[in-house]
């Protein structure tokens, strides 16, 4: 590996970092979270399988092993589970119990030490 490719490389990470975060930024701030998360990941996704062709990190591995399908399935499966469990919280009110504020479950006046403890068990809860 060359010079100016190790510096290619070192610059990559952060610059698809901020690349991705800053969309979902805009998304959230626009009111479409769900829709900015789903496109950013979707983009990411085929930028890193490109990227992986196009730089992989031994070459030796470029070789055809027969794992592009099973991780394909991986990725989509895992992802379309985790937002279904999240959507089903929603709809179903648990996220409300566990809301920012406590919710239902979170006491709100505590005696003095398990009031303290909480806060150290839990230090960014809104009052």
């Amino acid at each position: 590996m060359n010079h100016a490719s190790g510096i290619v490389r070192a610059l990559l990470w952060p610059g698809l970092f901020a690349a991705y975060l800053i969309p979902i930024g805009l998304g959230l701030s626009a009111g479409t979270p769900a829709l900015a998360f789903n496109a950013t990941y979707l983009g990411l996704a085929a930028v890193l399988a490109v990227l992986e062709r196009l730089l992989p990190y031994e070459r030796q591995w470029l070789g055809p092993d027969d794992q592009v399908l099973p991780d394909l399935l991986h990725t989509v499966l895992t992802k379309g589970f985790v937002q279904v469990v999240v959507l089903m919280t929603a709809v179903i009110g648990i996220a409300d119990l566990v809301a920012a504020d406590g919710g239902a479950w979170w006491p709100r006046s505590w005696p003095m030490p398990p009031d303290f403890l909480g806060q150290l068990a839990h230090p960014f809860r809104r009052p």
